[in-house]
Formats: structure tokens, sequence, C-alpha cells
């Protein structure tokens, strides 16, 4: 019968639940060691995500500058804009947008008024008047003519000798404030006739108008007789 000296170790009963128990508690501190680990991670793994894509970070955790959105969300079409929401008056408008042809002007602004338009003009001023001088074989016709939309055309024929007539012709704008009347980006054409025949002509088709004027202004009213008194000069309605 053989026997196990003390140096040779516990007895093999002992040996054997100690081993066991050993295993044990190694296999414990492994398991706990790779759960831990693992919820570690795990915890890193969602939160990183929440932080960079701009959602809410979990409690203790700050977002920080470098959130980025997301290039592919398609932003909700129902979605009401903020009517508190102040615009960046720094943003530059796109000169590529197309405006949108179905929108409804607003019945209630009131538009400007349009730069040198007539003005508040009277109806009875609208139309031709014709003044003649005559004194002998001498004499000037001067014909207005206004139109309702501000502008006006002008004739003025000199009679120089019984075969010599100077033709002006003038087209222009007016204005009209109160019993002043502007008359303003005037242009004159002229041209020489030997006959009446040839001024009817030339009235007819007439010369170019390449040559300025300057603005000049009047006074107007309306006579007893119906007439109209430009400065001092009378002029009678043309009847077509």
């Amino acid at each position: 019968m053989s026997h196990r000296s003390s140096l040779d170790g516990p007895p093999a009963r002992w040996s054997r639940a100690a081993r066991n128990a050993a295993l044990l508690a190694l296999l414990v501190a492994v398991l706990s060691w790779g759960w831990l680990a693992a919820a570690a991670q795990a915890n890193y793994a969602v939160r990183l995500p929440l932080i960079l894509g701009g959602g809410a970070a979990p409690s203790g955790v700050t977002p920080g500058p470098t959130a980025i959105p997301d290039p592919t969300a398609i932003p909700d079409p129902t979605a009401i804009p903020d009517p508190t929401a102040i615009p960046d008056p720094t943003a530059i408008p796109d000169p590529t947008a197309i405006p949108d042809p179905t929108a409804i002007p607003d019945p209630t602004a009131t538009p400007d008024p349009t730069p040198g338009g007539p003005g508040d003009v009277p109806q009875w001023l609208l139309g031709s008047w014709d003044r003649s001088l005559l004194a002998g074989n001498q004499g000037v016709q001067t014909v207005y003519e206004f139109f309702g939309d501000g502008t006006f055309d002008k004739v003025v024929v000199a009679i120089i000798s019984s075969s010599s007539y100077g033709v002006n012709v003038f087209e222009g704008k007016y204005r009209v404030s109160g019993n002043r009347i502007t008359l303003y980006d005037q242009m004159r054409g002229s041209q020489m006739a030997s006959s009446w025949d040839e001024v009817y002509a030339i009235l007819a088709d007439p010369p170019a108008k390449d040559t300025p004027l300057e603005d000049s202004e009047h006074t107007f009213s309306r006579t007893a007789e119906g007439n109209l008194l430009l400065d001092d000069l009378e002029f009678s309605r043309l009847l077509p």
C-alpha cells in the first residue's frame, strides 16, 4: 500500500473540490468581465450615433459642435412655418427663382404712382386744340393734341410766304398738377414745304423727331366759351 506524504499536496478528494471551486470562480470572473465590456461597448455604440445625428443625447452626455444634419432627410411639406421667425437680412435671393404665376396680388395694396404720369387730368383737356394767327401772307398755326396716357402731339406751321412754309412736328409727355401743365421728354422734327398740299403730305408722313427740347411749364384753364387758355394764348377746340 502506497502512502502520499504531506509534500505531495492535499488528498485527491480535496484537490478535486478545490479545483472545481477555482474553475467556477474563474468562469464567473471571465463572464462578469465580458458582460461589462459588452455593456460598455453597446452603450458607446448607441450614444455615439445619437450625438452625431443631432438626436437627444443620453443623460449626462452633452452634444458637441460636431453635430452633422442628415443630408438625406426630406422636409415635411405639411409643416407650417413659424410666423414669428425673423428672416435673415443677409440672405441673398435666388436669381433663378420663378415667381408663382398663380399668386393673387393683395387687393388692399396701394400701388405706387407711375413716375411721370399725367396726374389728375381733366377730361375736357383731352383732344385737339388749334390756334391760328394770320397777317397777310404770313402767320403761324399751332395744334396741340393731348392723349389720356400722358402723351401729346404738337404741330406748328410757320407761313413765311405764299410759297414757303416751315413745318415743325413735336411729340412728348405731359404732367398736370392743379392748374399747371408740364411738357417734358419733347422731341422735334422739321421740314420745309412750298405749298399747303406739301404741308398736308408732310403731316401725313412727318419727318423724324430727332431734336430734343427742354421741359416747359405752363398754366392752363378753360374759358367760359369752352376754349383752352394756355398761359395767355387761347386755343379753340378742333373738331375731328
